[in-house]
């Protein structure tokens, strides 16, 4: 599926640290710049971003196990 490499905006489980505030605070500035950009883009973008930025420092964003969270 396509959006086993995305992160999902419907569902998040999302420890509350600085970053995470942050992640969420530039998702807010990305929506902000245009009507066209969805929530899940811009979580997207916003994630891309810190990944590339930050992950010296420590952060990381991952996928849940799909065995645990996803049931038939």
């Amino acid at each position: 599926m396509w959006d086993s490499v995305e992160h999902n905006a419907g569902f998040a489980v999302v420890r509350p640290t600085r970053n995470s505030v942050a992640i969420y605070e530039r998702v807010k500035r990305i929506t902000g710049f245009s009507r066209k950009t969805d929530d899940q883009t811009a979580l997207n973008t916003a994630i891309r971003s810190f990944k590339q930025s930050y992950r010296r420092h420590g952060f990381n964003a991952v996928m849940l196990d799909r065995n645990k969270y996803i049931h038939s």
